[in-house]
């Protein structure tokens, strides 16, 4: 096995030709080597993807354009500030499922405040997060690219300097940057602290602050604001209703049939003081704030076999609400396919009093092909037990025109389902249909390639600490 690793390594240096080939299989693979014979390479990598540019082949590894900052046109000159920017709120509710929300499919009394703001609000109905946990997802909210062009695929990755994040382009629109966030997975340890003048990672004797005291800080910063003459970008991330449950006695592993409900009471405990932290956000800032509420993943409970989330790739997972609230009080509902990193164009672009119309705007960046990925490597010798099946994962996943295909490093696994017919994807279609597979595996190979080397690190024992009360670290 290590003979045959090295001579891939080999390979990718000496035959330049083939490079992206073995390149994305070294990091679908073999990521630490992967890594390492991408720092050998060193700036050879980009010039030698670019003799494929040169012969007609496109060049996968260049992310999106981003938004560039922007100047101070249309400014208020007693104020400076721009007329057109409206106060800007991000709400993540960690683990937070579509199905939680009436709109979703969703029991109407599981959060009745919620459902109350999404009826005068904008309902973005097909959403799906880029990845099934938290530091990859946020990250590609807040740059707007897949996890692999951004770089942070894995627990410990740091977000790396290079990316340009929405606080960054918002404070180059003049905008004032503040988060209050209570997951360790987004710690600005891990860069997610770019761009954010104010980054505030609440921490408590237990695993995570509650919504309560979340509410409470991000309110007693506000009031405390001296000068609001600059627009600003708040980023709230709330934990509740992640594991451990602490609306009641959480429930143990070896209980599965009690984490639904005691996932509910996490729901009715957090729509609670959204219903505290919404209109009082609303007071303190501009009647025009926009406010979206949307969520990092969803959560299993047993629907594939499996429990809690980072595993798979299914709907259950991936699938995420998102309203935002405008102020206006008219309801819609907008059904355009999207992933969660486009909400990254929609507030920067409203930022600068662009995207009136939200449908309009949803229409224009419709997806016809979706992308998620996830990927994991054990930092520890007891997570490659058999207990741990899930501890290492290569995972990527594509959807087009109502079918989607699931591949996983375990046996190079593919698995097929046709949304339409079976949405909660029960039955898999692989060996009866090879033509959908075939279109969609053309799909899975025009993905962007890996543009970022990972900035994997040692995570600190107070970090570290953190994570493993949530659960992520052995």
């Amino acid at each position: 096995m290590a003979g045959s690793l090295a001579a891939t390594a080999i390979a990718a240096l000496a035959l330049p030709r083939f490079w992206p080939a073995l390149h994305d299989h070294l990091y679908s693979r073999h990521r630490m080597l992967a890594a390492g014979v991408h720092r050998i390479a060193g700036d050879r990598a980009p010039s030698l993807l670019g003799l494929f540019a040169e012969q007609g082949i496109p060049r996968r590894s260049r992310p999106e354009p981003v938004l560039a900052a922007g100047g101070s046109a249309g400014a208020d000159p007693a104020s400076g500030r721009r007329a057109s920017s409206p106060d800007l709120v991000l709400v993540v509710v960690d683990t937070l499922r579509a199905d939680a929300l009436a709109d979703y499919g969703g029991d109407p009394e599981w959060m009745p405040h919620l459902n109350a703001m999404a009826a005068r609000a904008a309902v973005f109905s097909d959403v799906t997060a880029n990845a099934p946990w938290t530091s990859p997802s946020v990250a590609s909210l807040l740059t707007g690219l897949l996890p692999e062009q951004h770089g942070l695929l894995e627990l410990g990755d740091r977000l790396a300097p290079g990316n340009r994040t929405l606080a960054e382009v918002l404070a180059g629109d003049g905008y004032e940057t503040a988060a209050f966030v209570a997951n360790a997975a987004v710690d600005g340890s891990l860069g997610f602290d770019q761009g954010f003048q104010v980054y505030r990672e609440l921490r408590c004797d237990g695993a995570y602050v509650r919504a309560d005291g979340l509410r409470e800080a991000a309110l007693g910063w506000l009031d405390a604001r001296r000068d609001a003459s600059a627009p600003l970008f708040l980023y709230l991330h709330f934990m509740d209703p992640h594991t451990p449950y602490e609306s009641g006695d959480a429930p143990g592993f070896w209980q599965p049939e009690h984490h639904r409900p005691a996932y509910l009471r996490e729901l009715t405990f957090l729509d609670t003081e959204l219903a505290r932290l919404l209109p009082a956000l609303r007071r303190r800032l501009g009647a025009d704030t926009a406010v979206l509420v949307t969520s990092d993943h969803g959560e299993a409970f047993g629907e594939h076999g499996g429990y809690g989330h980072g595993h798979a790739l299914y709907r259950e997972l991936l699938r995420i609400p998102a309203i935002l609230d405008t102020g206006t009080g008219r309801g819609e509902h907008i059904g355009a396919p999207l992933e969660a990193r486009d909400f990254f164009h929609l507030l920067a672009e409203r930022a600068r009093g662009g995207a009136p119309s939200l449908a309009s705007w949803a229409a224009s960046r419709r997806r016809s092909v979706r992308y998620a990925s996830s990927y994991a490597t054990p930092r520890s010798w007891r997570a490659l037990g058999f207990l741990r099946p899930y501890a290492t994962r290569r995972l990527r996943g594509v959807e087009r025109a109502g079918r989607s295909l699931l591949w996983s490093s375990f046996g190079d696994r593919l698995e097929l389902y046709d949304l339409v017919r079976d949405p909660g994807q029960r039955r898999d279609l692989a060996r009866t249909r090879p033509e959908w597979v075939r279109a969609l595996q053309q799909e899975l190979r025009e993905r962007p390639a890996y543009a970022v080397v990972p900035d994997g690190g040692t995570l600190g024992a107070e970090l570290a600490a953190r994570l493993q009360a949530l659960g992520y670290v052995e």
